[in-house]
């Protein structure tokens, strides 16, 4: 609609419907009870990954909570603590660290490297002994 004393062209629109509100998530047992679900802003994950490297997740939150905006504060501290998780597996993965994630883990690899490595020897396990893994080069032993 335009006037014709006015300096710009003026739009109006009416929407004519019903309102669609936020679904509750998908892991709701009672949907109806519960807050509708609402993503974290990428914004905000960034400024995890920033803050957890400096902090620990729980003073990450914290921090969070006491200098963001209500709308892109992360819900609960489950979120860092989740975005932290992931962000240590994939510099894991990336280190080719991502296999070992236990002694037992740790030590079946080096055995398994003991047929292409010439620096591991010998590895060894006995019943109620420590297990022992012998390293040398032939410039060592010679």
């Amino acid at each position: 609609m335009t006037g014709d004393n006015s300096e710009g062209a003026v739009a109006i629109y009416e929407y004519i419907g019903t309102h669609v509100h936020g679904a509750a998530h998908g892991n709701c047992k009672q949907p109806e009870n519960e807050t509708p679900y609402v993503r974290t802003p990428a914004a905000t994950f960034d400024a995890i990954d920033t803050l957890t490297s400096q902090m620990p997740p729980k003073a990450a939150y914290n921090h969070l909570l006491a200098t963001s905006d209500v709308n892109d504060a992360p819900r609960n501290s489950n979120v860092v603590h989740g975005k932290k998780h992931r962000q240590m597996q994939k510099q894991r993965q990336l280190q080719g660290a991502g296999a070992c994630n236990n002694f037992a883990d740790e030590w079946l690899s080096v055995y398994n490297r003991m047929a292409s490595d010439d620096f591991i020897r010998f590895v060894g396990a006995l019943k109620n002994r420590v297990p022992n893994i012998i390293l040398y080069t032939c410039v060592l032993n010679c």
